[in-house]
């Protein structure tokens, strides 16, 4: 998958131990004339116009029903979902740019939240900030507005739709110079309360897409250095994470939290990315994906490898099913959603919610030692 992404040919095919015992031709392994990805990612780097770039959503959705269909991994569907949210937010803004005029100063729009992490579905909305350098230009301002304006509006009407809190380059909040953006970073772990909190985990999950990286860097060091001199942030979070009460009542019953009594897939897997957060925030990890966080910190000793794999899979269980559902939904013409309907579920699926549960439940009591915090 990655070497098609890449467009490399050829990859070596290793053992155990790292020896090379051969060559693997990833069109013959990837059958790029049925999942053309490829040839979508090339059509996105070549589009002309921002309107060009915005037909693309029914391609998108038709390769990631194929994918699905055809049991590909949720964690390589949910990759070839933000990959092409990468293509055209990169692709959009040099556009915008060169309508626009040369930049007032370097900047980078970040990625936030699942497409962060890689882990957009197909019933998505967007999360981006950007960052630019500070500058003493008059027209600054509103120069990267209007960029992040531009950005933003390609990306809804591309099928990634308009962020309902306003986490956008298009909002002001979300588009700042790097020193403001340090300043806001030392105010909220002073005092993370509510909302405040809410915004830090999101940039805290902060992926470069375009532009200058080492602004993101910048921020990012300035983030990690505030937060490990106020101890007191990460048990804010901590407590956020054990407030989630899954979707299971009496006798291991599937309890609907949502209209029309149905469960909400997407919030199910919340606390299973707030924890992988957390953990990684608390080691200073580099790694923004849930299953790259949960991996890596099997590898440095914090989680032990029933518990990473615990996690991990379920995860990726409840992740497969979100995009069954999706899938099934444009199946029929639907518009896709994250809110299923228990009575819906096979036998085993509701069996697996439930064990995925049990897990998450077995990670709040960890978290609750680790940060000493009482049952919530």
């Amino acid at each position: 998958f990655e070497a098609c992404v890449l467009e490399h040919d050829h990859l070596p095919a290793v053992d155990d131990a790292g020896n090379t015992k051969g060559m693997l031709q990833c069109s013959r392994a990837f059958r790029p004339e049925r999942y053309s990805l490829s040839v979508l990612q090339k059509q996105l780097r070549t589009a002309g116009s921002l309107e060009d770039l915005a037909s693309f959503q029914q391609q998108i959705q038709a390769l990631c029903c194929s994918l699905t269909d055809s049991g590909a991994s949720a964690q390589s569907v949910c990759h070839v979902i933000t990959s092409a949210s990468d293509e055209i937010l990169r692709r959009a803004a040099q556009i915008a740019q060169q309508q626009l005029g040369d930049a007032p100063a370097p900047y980078v729009f970040l990625a936030l939240g699942s497409e962060a992490r890689y882990e957009q579905t197909l019933a998505t909305d967007q999360d981006n900030a950007l960052i630019y350098g500070d500058t003493e230009a008059d027209d600054a301002q509103a120069y990267f507005l209007k960029l992040g304006e531009l950005v933003c509006d390609t990306l809804d009407a591309a099928g990634y739709r308009y962020c309902r809190g306003g986490t956008m380059a298009k909002n002001p909040e979300w588009n700042k110079p790097l020193g403001q953006w340090k300043e806001y970073f030392t105010a909220w772990t002073a005092e993370p309360e509510g909302s405040v909190l809410s915004r830090c985990c999101a940039l805290l999950d902060m992926r470069p897409v375009c532009g200058a990286k080492s602004l993101a860097a910048e921020l990012k060091q300035h983030a990690g250095d505030e937060i490990e001199s106020s101890p007191g942030f990460l048990s804010h979070m901590a407590m956020q994470t054990l407030r989630y009460k899954s979707p299971v009542g009496l006798f291991g019953r599937l309890v609907p939290d949502g209209p029309e009594d149905r469960v909400n897939i997407k919030e199910a897997m919340i606390p299973i990315v707030e924890a992988a957060r957390l953990y990684a925030l608390k080691h200073r990890l580099n790694e923004t994906g849930t299953f790259d966080r949960l991996d890596r910190l099997y590898e440095i000793g914090v989680l032990k490898e029933e518990v990473s794999r615990g996690m991990s899979q379920a995860y990726d269980q409840l992740m497969q099913l979100r995009l069954r559902h999706q899938v099934g939904l444009l199946h029929r013409s639907l518009p896709p959603d994250n809110s299923i309907d228990p009575q819906s579920l096979a036998s085993f699926e509701s069996d697996m919610l439930r064990r995925v549960f049990s897990e998450v439940g077995r990670m709040k009591k960890k978290i609750s030692l680790d940060f000493r915090i009482s049952d919530q």
